[in-house]
């Protein structure tokens, strides 16, 4: 379940999608303090009048991503998608399940005679029609995240990324970056400062002819877990950019063979007996969260390791 999560894989909402969102929450506001009728996904289908389908996002399908989306919705009087109230599923086709519900419609729903708000829960299906074999995840333990081997001295960074680093924010900790966002740091530009080398620590993960990744902790935020906000930067000749942003307190590399980039894991401490894993791919290009699970410690220190591909 999604709700286990300590991040949103989703992107960072537009602005345009941000207003339409709370323009349908307008309409919907007047029954908060109204007890809501759960109605079945059965009656909720009559109910349907216009139905949006969603995009398939491009990542999701180079990965081999499919399944189902479970949105829970409230439905206003007007029969309009007037709130999100959770969602479930692969996590590169929660944001385009969500973005087509908003577009739903439906005959408004009535009990003992009067027009009424309902919540529901709406299925929303991505199918491939070729599927390709996803591999599974590598066995993991808590050992496998130190991510040691690969720090980088603060000073010997490329002229480039220290650049990018000391005219930028760190990234807030609900903010989600991915590569569909070309300009996933932009609105964080600030006047160059070099004191923010003084709270980071960069790792170069990846390098080759023309790219280089780099994952940089910011520990100006790490909370009381001990979770700091980790940032993939990828560096080419033309620029630095954010490719992602996540929450954690360790990471593993993991090579692959089929593709340049490698896949990145990220730990995230949650108790004494439970770590949060989220494993993010490259397909075609793009980045995404593929494998997500926990690693939980027994009694005698043993580990159970239930990371999986994200469903």
């Amino acid at each position: 379940m999604q709700t286990r999560r300590l991040l949103m894989s989703v992107g960072v909402v537009s602005s345009a999608r941000a207003f339409q969102a709370l323009l349908l929450l307008a309409s919907f506001l007047p029954a908060v303090a109204q007890t809501q009728l759960e109605v079945t996904k059965a009656d909720a289908q009559r109910h349907l009048l216009r139905k949006a389908e969603p995009v398939y996002p491009s990542f999701a399908k180079a990965a081999g991503i499919d399944g189902v989306v479970h949105v829970r919705v409230g439905i206003g009087l007007d029969g309009r998608v007037g709130a999100l109230l959770g969602s479930s599923g692969p996590p590169s086709l929660i944001k385009p399940a969500e973005d087509a519900v908003l577009s739903y419609s439906y005959e408004p729903f009535e009990a003992n005679g009067h027009v009424t708000y309902v919540q529901a829960t709406v299925d929303v299906l991505f199918n491939l029609r070729t599927h390709k074999r996803i591999p599974p995840p590598p066995r993991l333990s808590r050992e496998s995240f130190w991510g040691s081997d690969y720090h980088h001295p603060l000073t010997d960074l490329p002229p480039a990324l220290r650049e990018w680093l000391t005219s930028h924010r760190p990234p807030d900790r609900e903010q989600v970056c991915d590569s569909s966002q070309q300009s996933c740091g932009s609105e964080r530009m600030t006047p160059t400062n070099e004191r923010v080398l003084e709270q980071i620590d960069v790792f170069q993960i990846s390098s080759d002819k023309s790219n280089h990744l780099y994952l940089v902790t910011w520990h100006g935020d790490c909370g009381a877990t001990g979770n700091c906000v980790d940032e993939v930067l990828e560096k080419n000749s033309k620029q630095v950019r954010s490719i992602l942003t996540t929450i954690g307190s360790g990471f593993y590399v993991h090579p692959r063979s089929d593709s340049l980039y490698p896949d990145i894991f990220f730990a995230s401490h949650i108790s004494a007996r439970e770590v949060g894993i989220q494993g993010y791919v490259n397909a075609a290009g793009e980045w995404g969260e593929l494998y997500c699970g926990e690693l939980e410690i027994n009694d005698d220190q043993s580990e159970w390791n239930n990371v999986r591909i994200c469903n």
